[in-house]
């Protein structure tokens, strides 16, 4: 199964399974805006009323942005992340703007096609299987102006997941496929022409956290704009998810958040002197959120967003300034019942 953070927590078990939390139904229930790293300029380029989307990336020139839009409909008569196994997804692109959203995959009831980044302006890579139950996930290379695809030569035996891509290298999650509980995911690199494949991390995690909701270890890296290092999110058990670092020469790890507050999806702003990431901190409503981090571990700060939204898979626009100015883009789900929103009309 592939990572990703609104599945790690039951948000219903959070907020007490209210259903003035999750009845609420708009045309804006699910979005993708963008902001400024204080909260201005808040803007919405998509929204639907039934279908989420998520892993919106810029392309680096800024002019067009990928997505994965999920259209199995489940028991809420929603297709929603959470819960859905990523069966029949798809990967979108669309203009900067948010106009001229499209397909570009076919999908089905056991199909997966999601998780995609950018390689460069013209190409995609992400995850894909045409039977989710019958054939690992393995990942490709689509050419969005020619539509030819080409499978990226990792071994047929590895489940993987997540791929990031900067100038020609490579990192991915391996998702074990064993039994054993205490395997834990490991991130490997290579060339996007498969040479060169070795493990990257090697996370050993002796006591887990119960109950496991999920594959112990790494998920969802993120190369830095030098490619020197990943940030990625790691999966202890229970609802402990925190965020690291990794030196891709050294392999070196850094600790970038604390245990007992589920935090991922780590993406490096453009200049790498901060990471952004969400963080799911229960203990107080108004903390669910987008959070800024330096690589160092220092310097924590929550971005200031409307409330009334459930905020996820942050990343930021290219070409948009150092950090301080900065353009974000994100996916949201819209929940007006949230501590601090504005009464409904």
């Amino acid at each position: 199964m592939l990572a990703a953070l609104l599945l790690l927590l039951n948000l219903k078990e959070i907020i007490k399974n209210s259903p003035q939390y999750f009845g609420y139904r708009g045309q804006d229930l699910f979005g993708v805006y963008t902001s400024k790293l204080d909260g201005r300029h808040f803007a919405k380029l998509l929204s639907d009323p039934l279908k989420e989307m998520s892993h919106v990336r810029f392309a680096p020139d800024g002019s067009k942005i990928t997505l994965t839009r999920y259209n199995r409909i489940l028991s809420s008569g929603l297709a929603e992340e959470n819960g859905s196994d990523y069966l029949n997804t798809e990967i979108m692109v669309a203009n900067a703007d948010g106009t001229e959203l499209k397909s570009l995959t076919k999908t089905g009831p056991a199909v997966m096609n999601a998780n995609s980044s950018w390689i460069d302006n013209e190409r995609l890579i992400y995850v894909h299987t045409d039977d989710v139950h019958s054939k690992l996930p393995e990942l490709r290379v689509l050419n969005i102006a020619t539509k030819q695809e080409q499978r990226v030569p990792t071994p047929p035996n590895l489940a993987v997941a997540d791929p990031t891509c900067k100038n020609d290298t490579l990192v991915f999650p391996v998702v074990q496929t064993s039994t054993d509980a205490s395997a834990c995911n490991p991130l490997w690199i290579a060339n996007l022409s498969g040479a060169g494949l070795k493990q990257l991390t090697n996370p050993v995690i002796t006591k887990p956290i119960m109950p496991l909701q999920f594959k112990l270890g790494d998920y969802d890296p993120w190369l830095s704009p030098d490619g020197s290092s990943v940030a990625f999110m790691r999966y202890s058990g229970g609802t402990d998810w925190r965020v690291y670092t990794v030196d891709v020469d050294t392999r070196v790890e850094r600790e970038l958040t604390p245990p007992g507050i589920a935090c991922g999806i780590p993406k490096w702003s453009n200049d790498g002197k901060s990471i952004i990431y969400v963080s799911w901190d229960t203990s107080d409503l108004k903390k669910l959120g987008l959070y800024l981090i330096d690589p160092t571990g220092a310097n924590k700060r929550q971005i200031a967003l409307p409330a009334g939204y459930l905020y996820s898979h942050p990343s930021f626009v290219p070409d948009s300034g150092q950090t301080n100015t900065a353009q974000i883009v994100f996916s949201t789900r819209r929940v007006p019942a949230l501590p601090g929103s504005p009464p409904q009309e």
